[in-house]
Order: C-alpha cells, then structure tokens, then sequence
C-alpha cells in the first residue's frame, strides 16, 4: 500500500486487523497518525514513517508479529500506551532524541528486541514500558528520569546490565520484577526503593546501595 501525498492525518482504527498487507509507504505530509491504525496486521513487515510525524496514537502497531525494525523520526515526543505492544518479531527500534515520553506498556511483549537506545530528553517511562522484552541484555536510563515505574523492566530475563542514573529518587514495585542480573548499583539519589521492586531475581548478589 502506498498512502497518497495528498494525505496529512491518518484517523483511528484505518487498516487495523487488515491481515493481508504486507507493506506501507506512508509520505512525508502525514502529520498525525492516531491509534490503531495498523495494530492486528499480522503479516506486515514494512512500512515507512514520514519524516514530518509529529504525532502517533496508542496500539498502533499492536500484534503487528511481522515486523522486525521501526524507526521514529525527530518531532515525535511520546510514544503512547501499546503503540508497539507484543511486535514478538520487533528486532531493532531508532527513538528520536526529541521523545521525553514512553507510555504505559509501550513496548510489552517485544520478546525479540534485542537492544534500545534511550534518548537524552527522556523523562518519563510508565509503568511496563518494557515488560517482557527477554532479548534486551542491557539498558542505561537517561538522567531525566527520575523514576522507574511499576514493572518497567519486569519479566526482561535476558537483562544482565542495568544502568541508573544518579538522578533516580524512586524504584516502584515489580520494577525488575523476574530480572536475572547478577548485580545493580542503586545511586545515592534514591529515597524510595519500594516493596517487590527485585522481586524473583535469583541470580541477584551484588546491590550497591547508600549506607544508612
């Protein structure tokens, strides 16, 4: 499928569950993209975002299985709740340095991304951005975040290094919930390290953490 330019806003739910497209060329005028617009598309394995994507809505790629890279131009600054949710096939994500957001469960289920890169402007990652992505082996949250949510790396079982910024004051429940590190410095910063944030991890050894 390719979109026409005369395109600048792709409304909700548009090729949702069409289960037989295979690729999409969406052109540099679109604008907006809003949600569900190619989640349940099973057998799609390329598409192409517009350099001029200013916004994307929610479970827009949902159960896209097929996909293996996806790229988010520059001017996009928050990936919304389920935009990427079980892409068991999503190898490789390129995040703009423009995005401050990563919503709730944004990246659930991604079993097979095996590393992302988080940008310098992120602030905020909600709870289980990244819940189940068991090929990520490391992570370095950026110095803007402040706090790691509910389960935001739960269930990541291929994790072995995680990096905090200095600037973390808050470890929610189940933030690492099923991790299988061996080790995890918490900085200084940190005044709230909740109940079950490790929860489960069995080859944890080693946790720097502030003395009392």
């Amino acid at each position: 499928i390719v979109i026409p330019s005369t395109v600048k806003h792709i409304g909700y739910g548009t090729f949702s569950s069409c289960t037989n497209i295979e690729s999409i060329v969406i052109p540099n005028t679109v604008e907006t993209i809003e949600s569900y617009v190619f989640s349940y598309c099973s057998k799609l394995a390329s598409v192409t975002l517009p350099d001029n994507l200013e916004y994307i809505g929610y479970d827009l790629f949902n159960s896209c299985t097929s996909l293996k890279e996806i790229t988010v131009d520059e001017g996009v600054t928050s990936i919304p709740k389920y935009a990427f949710r079980n892409m068991t096939s999503l190898e490789t994500i390129n995040l703009p340095e423009s995005l401050t957001t990563i919503s709730a469960y944004a990246f659930d289920g991604c079993t097979a991304l095996k590393s992302i890169e988080l940008p310098e402007a992120l602030s905020s990652i909600e709870n289980y951005a990244f819940r189940g992505c068991s090929g990520i082996k490391e992570i370095t949250v950026p110095e803007k975040v402040t706090v790691i949510n509910y389960g935001v790396f739960g269930n990541c079982t291929g994790l072995a290094e995680v990096k905090l910024p200095k600037t973390l004051t808050t470890i929610h429940p189940y933030a690492f919930e099923n991790c299988l590190f061996e080790e995890i410095d918490i900085p200084d910063s940190v005044t709230k390290l909740a109940s079950n944030a490790f929860i489960n991890c069995t080859k944890l050894s080693t946790v720097g953490y502030p003395a009392e």
